[in-house]
């Protein structure tokens, strides 16, 4: 269940590198090398890289990765998709408010989180793109 603060960062396949693929389950490097053919019926494979509970510990609040490949209407789209609460991953709970000041930290917090789990994030791609942020409001559809 995704909270009304969680932010949804989705990086394209160009924009990072993992360095271990066996972290994820199934392994990474399968979802990485699927074809059309792999998915079969289906249209979308993830593969999910989850904080265990003495990681959460020892490291604090940590992202939820989902490494997916999924037939678009482009063709084959493969991505990596990182959820977090922003509040989280600084304040340590959902009930201190952040402001402006704070995102210099929130964006270290988040790469030293992928660098637990092995993920680069590309500072050069050969087309840059501009990350999209997605923010889910949960809120927002228990009101209609």
């Amino acid at each position: 269940m995704v909270g009304i603060d969680t932010v949804t960062l989705l990086l394209q396949a160009d924009q990072f590198a993992l360095l271990e693929p066996a972290r994820f389950t199934p392994n990474a490097t399968k979802i990485l090398g699927a074809t059309n053919y792999d998915l079969g019926r289906g249209a979308y494979f993830p593969a999910k890289c989850n904080p265990f509970k003495k990681d959460n510990q020892v490291f604090g609040y940590l992202p939820y990765l989902t490494l997916y490949t999924g037939i678009r209407a482009g063709g084959l789209s493969k991505g990596l998709r990182v959820q977090f609460s922003v509040p989280k991953l600084i304040r340590g709970n959902n009930f201190d408010e952040l402001d402006e000041q704070d995102f210099d930290q929130v964006c270290q917090r988040l790469l030293d989180g992928l660098a637990h789990y092995k993920v680069r994030i590309l500072s050069s791609t050969p087309k840059p793109r501009p990350f999209q942020l997605r923010y889910v409001r949960q809120l927002a559809s228990r009101l209609r």
